[in-house]
């Protein structure tokens, strides 16, 4: 099941700190302030960006 919603956001970044890991992080861009939904490295993008 696929639920989409669209006040949410996935931005990626890569930290090269720490090993040029890819950090995934989803918000709603809808609140104020901006509320966070999560934040992890993804392993499947590691080398894509």
């Amino acid at each position: 099941m696929i639920l989409l919603d669209d006040s949410l956001e996935h931005r990626l970044g890569k930290i090269v700190e720490y090993g040029n890991r890819v950090l995934r992080v989803v918000y709603n861009k809808d609140t104020e302030p901006i509320k966070l939904i999560t934040v992890y490295f993804d392993r499947k993008m590691k080398g894509k960006i």
